[in-house]
């Protein structure tokens, strides 16, 4: 009786394990039927949200036209320009074109923002000189993942560069295009790599987020510039408090060339971009928005 008691008994401990395993398993599989629901449904706003910000993009870029003065080489050369930048819904494009009397330039970005094309040209003999080269043509290499950089120095091809390019790379051309995107309070103090397609280099850099009302006293380093002077009085008798970005280099790169550039917003939503200006004082660059 003991022993029959025992098999009876452990017949029922292994009904109850199997009643058990199965209970477990279909709960596991409800589990994850609803997690999977959540996965597509989180997918589903994530795509929606991608489409909804690429459209607000577009709408937000299509159409803009930039006018304002720049200055390069220590403020010896200097220039109105105009930019202008629509949107093809057909090829799904961005196309870019620049024009004052130190350059020009044309390009041509697809809707995430990545340079699929540009084209730059001067006829300054003094940037020229500095440079090596009066135009440089750019184009993606999408089956090796590079931008590929062409020199030229009248109708000579001096020099092809092949640099890494993906999403997280900016292109110092159009950088602007990029900040509002890449700056933002959450990415305060983040890394990100930047392609000198004029120096044909890919280098590391890191923004800082500060606010003043001071420009002159803020970078005093670049109060010899006109142009600079006039612009940091007009914001002061404004006073109105700026959002800038400070670019630093980072690593080696930062050892052998310490200055910083300034990229100065206005605090609207989205911002306003107003002036970029920085580098060494005696090659100093200096832009700013009418």
């Amino acid at each position: 009786m003991d022993v029959l008691r025992l098999i009876v008994m452990e017949g029922e401990v292994g009904a109850l394990w199997v009643r058990g395993q199965r209970f477990a398993i279909v709960m596991l599989l409800f589990f994850l039927i609803i997690l999977s629901g959540r996965v597509i449904a989180a997918n589903n706003e994530t795509e929606h949200s991608r489409n909804y910000a690429k459209e607000r993009s577009s709408d937000f870029l299509n159409g803009s036209i930039l006018r304002g003065s720049s200055y390069i080489l220590g403020g010896k050369v200097s220039s109105d320009f105009r930019q202008n930048i629509t949107y093809d819904h057909k090829a799904n494009l961005y196309r870019v074109t620049y024009a004052s009397a130190i350059y020009e330039l044309t390009a041509e970005v697809d809707a995430n923002l990545l340079l699929k094309y540009s084209k730059w040209q001067t006829r300054n003999s003094e940037l020229i000189n500095r440079l090596g080269h009066d135009k440089r043509i750019t184009y993606y290499d999408a089956e090796h993942e590079v931008l590929k950089i062409e020199y030229y120095k009248g109708e000579e091809l001096k020099e092809i560069k092949n640099l890494s390019y993906d999403e997280d790379t900016l292109d110092s051309d159009l950088i602007y295009l990029y900040l509002q995107k890449v700056l933002t309070p959450e990415n305060n103090g983040a890394n990100c790599d930047i392609i000198l397609k004029s120096r044909g280099l890919k280098i590391n850099v890191v923004f800082h987020q500060l606010l003043t009302k001071d420009l002159l006293n803020f970078t005093p380093q670049y109060q010899f510039l006109d142009g600079f002077c006039k612009f940091a009085r007009q914001m002061e008798e404004q006073g109105e408090e700026l959002e800038v970005y400070v670019m630093d280099l980072t690593g080696i790169p930062r050892l052998l060339f310490p200055h910083k550039y300034y990229l100065a917003f206005k605090k609207t939503i989205p911002r306003q971009f107003v002036a970029y200006w920085g580098g060494a004082p005696k090659a100093a660059e200096f832009t700013f928005i009418e």
